[in-house]
């Protein structure tokens, strides 16, 4: 764990919940957040993580997982929007690599970002992805060690992550396909980005070289604002097939939830369900300018909940 990381760490195990907050929003945000009666998009995420951790623990475990989200997903939406699974295991010992097409992703059930993409060049043996799943798995699975990790956010955990293979998402030239997410607000999709990725798969993750995130509102109108990324207009959108259909389902899979992010793959008209994000980039993603975080906070109506601060931390894995 990084210095950040242990800072943070140590703030949240002496800080009262609500302190501990305000702190790290003043750290990301540079500003003063308000959990009692907040305004902008940003101090809303902030709420919704204690209100998640509160009031839906049980759902968020069940969509964070990514095998259990599948059948959620299923009964929301109906079959053929997702990846084609191809095994999930409880061990890494029982994984048969045999039965796996030449391109495969690989993922730790309970994580963000704990996956090996296989591209059919992937330059990491048997023995290494092995190693790899095996230390992730470990690490989600010691729900103290979570609880440190992921802090105010560790009660998507339940000790119980599986590995699960799925398939190789691309088009028909071969190309990795882009990831649209759709920002849903009680329920109504209002806005939708496109991530723009350099992607460097000879270790199996990500690479972060051309790093844009450009912001599009329902009618497709470019937004002049950053979310966490630079946005460039010159980038361009990108003229989806069923696009109306991208966002029917978005509305469909948020109905549950105050705000959420669904995240969709447009094959050639081929939609396919990515993932669920309650709270993008853990809140840290900072809005400029300034403006467009007041304007979102107004789209997001809060649920009238009041938020036990006191005694927060009992809703967090033991």
């Amino acid at each position: 764990m990084s210095i950040k990381g242990n800072i943070r760490r140590i703030l949240f195990s002496v800080l009262p919940i609500s302190l501990y907050l305000k702190v790290v929003y003043r750290y990301l945000h540079g500003g003063k957040l308000d959990l009692f009666e907040p305004k902008k998009f940003s101090e809303k995420l902030f709420w919704l993580k204690l209100y998640n951790g509160q009031e839906n623990k049980k759902v968020m475990q069940l969509c964070y997982d990514k095998f259990d989200a599948r059948r959620y997903i299923e009964e929301k939406i109906g079959p053929g929007y997702l990846p084609e699974l191809y095994g999930i295991y409880d061990d890494v010992d029982d994984i048969d690599f045999s039965i796996f097409p030449e391109k495969y992703v690989i993922k730790i059930t309970q994580s963000c970002g704990y996956n090996i993409i296989n591209n059919g060049e992937l330059e990491m043996s048997q023995e290494k992805i092995m190693e790899q799943l095996r230390k992730w798995q470990q690490e989600i699975n010691d729900l103290s060690e979570c609880r440190k990790r992921y802090k105010e956010e560790s009660y998507y955990y339940t000790g119980k992550a599986k590995i699960i293979c799925e398939e190789y998402l691309e088009d028909s030239n071969s190309d990795i396909v882009t990831d649209s997410a759709f920002f849903c607000f009680n329920g109504e999709p209002k806005y939708y980005d496109i991530v723009y990725d350099s992607v460097k798969l000879g270790d199996g993750l990500k690479s972060e070289e051309l790093f844009y995130r450009n912001i599009y509102d329902i009618d497709k109108q470019y937004i002049p604002m950053e979310l966490g990324r630079p946005t460039d207009e010159k980038l361009g959108n990108k003229n989806f097939e069923n696009f109306n259909k991208m966002i029917e389902i978005s509305e469909r899979l948020s109905k549950d939830f105050p705000f959420l992010r669904v995240d969709l793959y447009n094959i050639e008209g081929r939609i396919v369900v990515g993932e669920l994000t309650w709270i993008p980039m853990g809140g840290g993603g900072k809005i400029t300018p300034e403006e467009f975080d007041y304007e979102w906070g107004k789209l997001l109506k809060l649920p009238d909940v009041k938020i036990d601060f006191k005694n927060y931390k009992r809703c967090l894995p033991k």
